[in-house]
């Protein structure tokens, strides 16, 4: 481990056990998907609904930026397993033995055994939703900023979920990836205005389908993970 991670992680486990309401506090957040995905979620469907009785070019737009920020969460998470998945393995510092990791209350070893800790896919998919919340609104995205690093990700570095280096990849990977796809105008013709046509077209089935994946991703995926790994254990 870097001296970079080790040093921040060393003091930030400093405080834990030393007040258990406070443990089980972020403890309780960490595992709250009203509190960690569903607020900065509701920030899109505000914008989506923001100016639909004035039916203009700025209404179109919002919309747009809104289902390009959904589509930029979906590929940035992509990535972010799929280098977790072939990058070299990394404990989580909460079951790195050479840690000495001392455990909030609350949690466990087993949790997260088997799943690599870099890069944290929670600040990959968040980062990637709080840049596209700034896109549309520069006020109401620096908010979301603020939410997100501090109800989300720092508690993940507490919990010992996370070296901070696992934070900060994520956070590049979600960021980047959502600049591109804004500034894309090929991803913009070919995948976003077609949705926006059969919103309108179709507006019962794109509401529910809209509404099924918005849900996904407010819970991080959890449901779809869970189905996944039953399905793997049936076939292998």
């Amino acid at each position: 481990m870097n001296t970079f991670d080790a040093s921040i992680l060393a003091y930030v486990n400093s405080f834990a056990q030393t007040s258990r309401h406070f443990d089980y506090l972020l403890w309780a957040i960490s595992e709250n998907h009203l509190l960690k995905g569903a607020i900065p979620i509701t920030v899109l469907w505000f914008f989506w609904f923001h100016k639909e009785k004035r039916n203009d070019a700025s209404s179109s737009r919002l919309r747009e930026q809104v289902i390009i920020t959904l589509l930029a969460c979906f590929v940035a998470i992509f990535i972010g397993r799929l280098l977790a998945l072939t990058l070299p393995f990394r404990p989580r510092p909460i079951t790195n033995i050479a840690m000495h990791f001392v455990i909030p209350y609350g949690l466990g070893h087993r949790i997260f055994d088997g799943m690599s800790s870099f890069p944290s896919d929670h600040a990959t998919f968040m980062l990637s939703l709080a840049t596209g919340i700034w896109l549309i609104s520069k006020r109401v995205g620096v908010a979301t900023l603020f939410y997100v690093i501090s109800i989300v990700l720092l508690p993940r570095i507490y919990l010992g979920l996370h070296y901070p280096t696992d934070i900060i990849a994520g956070a590049v990977i979600g960021v980047l990836i959502t600049l591109l796809l804004h500034n894309s105008k090929k991803i913009n013709m070919l995948v976003v205005k077609p949705l926006i046509v059969w919103s309108e077209k179709s507006p019962a089935l794109f509401y529910m389908l809209l509404f099924l994946t918005t849900y996904e991703m407010a819970s991080m995926f959890d449901d779809l993970r869970i189905i996944y790994h039953i399905a793997t254990q049936i076939i292998l």
